[in-house]
């Protein structure tokens, strides 16, 4: 997997000054899309996977799926220092640019719906948000943020970094609230007598490393962006009638990629200075997607969850 950009920053050895150097690589990437019987297939690590009350999936022969959540990042940061109060500083900013509304809604329903299919080619029954909207009406749904066009969570990611929830349409995005992505749909759960079963998938783009290139008469440190999609983590959410609680936990895999090149990125400003024994520097990145590359990935690894749950509900059926 090759850096896109390197963001550099440190002391010349023998000369009192400081230096940035930024050297971008680019990809050529191929544009298309991305359909589902040309998606390879994605190995989840089961050493990576923890499942909670797992009987939970199988207390109903009937599901209720009112949604699934997509996060993506939206935008993040990284910093790096080295040699303490005399020696460097360097932060990279990354904005991601092509968070196509219609294209990622699509993969969000695409997912929801193999789901669904799933499900249902194993013999139990299905309902949908379509058979459902009377009763959801009024749910409250999150609200887009407007630098992204997404909803964002305010308690996710951190300083400088956002995630955008992506659902099937803007209807089925159900504001969780403080209370938790199934609490809402008790009563249906009950009245209905069904499992109901929420996915909410996080995927990271991009992945910065940081390198102190200092030696013993030298202070430097170097930010190195890489251009690769991660599942980040993901939790299925199961409500039983009864109103228990179970979930399938996966944790992020680090080396098994949803995608190695997820798009490009391109340095549109940088700040850099140099105080008595400091120096400081700060690039603000755009990073454009790859459209096929994302929705391959997000494609992937969402039909690899669904098969760990329809897995799951069989094995609690048998």
């Amino acid at each position: 997997m090759k850096s896109s950009h390197l963001l550099r920053i440190g002391q010349d050895s023998g000369v009192i000054m400081r230096s940035l150097a930024l050297v971008p690589l680019f990809f050529t990437l191929v544009i298309g899309a991305a359909h589902a019987e040309e998606v390879p297939p994605f190995n989840i690590n089961m050493d990576r996977v923890e499942m909670n009350h797992k009987g939970d999936f199988g207390d109903s022969k009937a599901y209720f799926i009112p949604t699934v959540y997509l996060r993506i990042t939206a935008r993040t940061e990284t910093s790096a220092q080295t040699g303490g109060s005399s020696g460097a500083f360097a932060k990279a900013k990354i904005l991601i640019d092509g968070l196509d509304k219609s294209l990622l809604q699509g993969l969000a329903k695409k997912v929801y719906d193999d789901l669904v299919a799933k499900i249902r080619a194993s013999g139990f029954t299905v309902l949908t948000y379509d058979d459902m909207k009377t009763e959801l009406a009024g749910l409250d749904r999150m609200k887009p943020n407007e630098k992204f066009g997404f909803p964002t969570s305010l308690l996710e990611g951190g300083s400088g970094v956002d995630y955008a929830i992506i659902t099937p349409s803007d209807e089925q995005t159900f504001d969780w609230g403080v209370t938790g992505m199934t609490y809402r749909y008790r009563d249906i759960a009950k009245k209905k007598d069904v499992v109901v079963l929420v996915p909410d998938i996080r995927f990271s783009l991009t992945e910065v490393l940081s390198k102190d290139t200092g030696s013993f008469f030298t202070k430097s440190v170097e930010l190195n962006v890489l251009p690769p999609m991660r599942l980040n983590w993901a939790i299925v959410y199961a409500l039983p009638p009864d109103w228990g609680g179970g979930d399938i936990r996966i944790k992020e895999h680090g080396k098994r990629l949803a995608a190695e090149v997820a798009g490009s990125v391109k340095k549109v400003s940088e700040d850099k200075a140099d105080y008595a024994g400091w120096a400081r520097a700060t690039g603000d990145y755009v990073f454009t997607i790859d459209p096929a590359a994302v929705s391959t990935g997000i494609l992937r690894v969402g039909y690899a969850i669904n098969d760990l749950t329809v897995k799951t509900i069989k094995k609690e059926h048998d």
